[in-house]
């Protein structure tokens, strides 16, 4: 046998070589990858994930409403305040607050619709559609509970807000924000919490 001819088994295999040097450094591009990422910001998300108004710190539906506060705990809360003088926006925002329950899904058990008024006299169409819990309350207690942390004057007008099943209230929304924004927001919501 000629002792100069390489068998098989003594040819080197560049191509197995590489494949596990790629696998052994695969973790160390990652964590470098990471690593200026973060120092760079690069790729970050925004500051802001949510369509609606957050409310910093929040509010405490427990200080709306004393007495009917057990009524709502333990479910998330699409809650519609109005004070009857933006009567038009509250006919559009209870249409979408319907829609916005059936567009849930899955998730529409765990979440109710109420309707608190500054109002003796209801809209006519809160009597219209079902599902809706109404309450009144004073004027002035609405007042104090918004206690400056809307935009704008919070008596004028209808604001829709979420609450979750603790009775944080969280989010709010405007006239500038449509029913496609909350179930965004309240389906994120849903989707990451596991009370209520």
């Amino acid at each position: 046998m000629n002792p100069s001819i390489e068998t098989p088994a003594q040819i080197p295999n560049t191509r197995s070589r590489l494949t596990a040097s790629l696998i052994l450094m695969l973790p160390v591009l990652v964590l470098v990858a990471a690593t200026v990422m973060y120092q760079t910001g690069l790729m970050n998300p925004g500051e802001k994930n949510n369509q609606g108004n957050l409310l910093s710190p929040v509010l405490q539906l427990q200080d709306l409403l004393p007495q009917d506060y057990q009524r709502f705990r333990g479910h998330w809360q699409l809650i519609l305040f109005d004070d009857g003088a933006a009567d038009g926006r509250t006919h559009e925002w209870l249409y979408w607050t319907r829609q916005i329950h059936v567009a849930l899904g899955k998730y529409m058990p765990r979440v109710q619709r109420l309707f608190i008024t500054t109002q003796d006299k209801l809209p006519a169409r809160v009597n219209e559609i079902e599902g809706y819990q109404t309450l009144r309350v004073d004027h002035e207690q609405l007042e104090a509970f918004m206690h400056g942390q809307l935009q704008g004057d919070p008596i004028k007008g209808a604001y829709l807000m979420i609450a979750d099943p603790l009775g944080n209230v969280m989010l709010y929304y405007t006239a500038e924000h449509n029913g496609k924004q909350v179930t965004s927001d309240l389906k994120k919501l849903l989707k990451l919490s596991t009370i209520g």
